[in-house]
């Protein structure tokens, strides 16, 4: 019995990604890696802290942190959350990390709620000639033709060609900026965290 196909074959498209299984039986994480809080990432802040432990309970990693005391105190007398001369231990399971890049893309997520909420304010203070009606909303999404990726840029000096939203690392003094656009100025804003 032969059997007709009719019809148009399709390619399927490849994406440039590659998925590696991990061994469930290795940590994604090693001793002294920095990692960040995916919580604190997506609140905006980018918290940074040094693996000292690792443990397996049941089939899940639990990696052991010191987060060092950061307050009212100089953290010169404390020490930073890295350096961790004191500070608390705490345990935290694998998905309560992410890597740098990760930590950068959620901050910028939240940063950018914060400066449109800004620049509400700002336009709702300091009208442009007349007066202005302010009618709050949520935070307009860009037509797709304006949407873009942002930069990432992780070097010692300024980088000179940015756009709005694109972030530098300043690997100098360790400081995460953001471009910002208000509409009559740009600059370099730095994400406190």
């Amino acid at each position: 019995m032969a059997v007709t196909i009719t019809g148009t074959v399709s390619t399927p498209t490849v994406s440039s990604t590659t998925i590696i299984e991990r061994d469930p039986n290795t940590p994604l994480y090693k001793i002294n890696d920095v990692v960040y809080l995916r919580e604190s990432a997506a609140l905006g802040f980018l918290e940074a802290v040094r693996i000292s432990g690792i443990s397996k309970i049941n089939s899940s990693w639990l990696y052991t942190v010191h987060a060092g005391r950061m307050g009212a105190i100089a953290p010169t007398h404390f020490g930073d959350r890295i350096s961790m001369t004191q500070g608390n231990i705490l345990n935290f399971t694998e998905d309560e990390f992410v890597s740098e890049y990760d930590a950068m893309a959620l901050s910028q997520a939240n940063l950018q709620r914060q400066l449109d909420k800004i620049k509400l304010q700002k336009d709702t203070k300091y009208p442009l000639g007349g007066t202005t009606t302010i009618v709050e909303t949520e935070p307009s999404t860009p037509s797709a033709s304006s949407q873009r990726a942002p930069e990432h840029y992780v070097q010692d000096v300024k980088p000179t060609s940015a756009r709005a939203n694109d972030l530098w690392y300043n690997t100098t003094n360790g400081i995460l900026y953001v471009f910002y656009d208000d509409g009559t100025s740009t600059q370099w804003v730095q994400i406190k965290g």
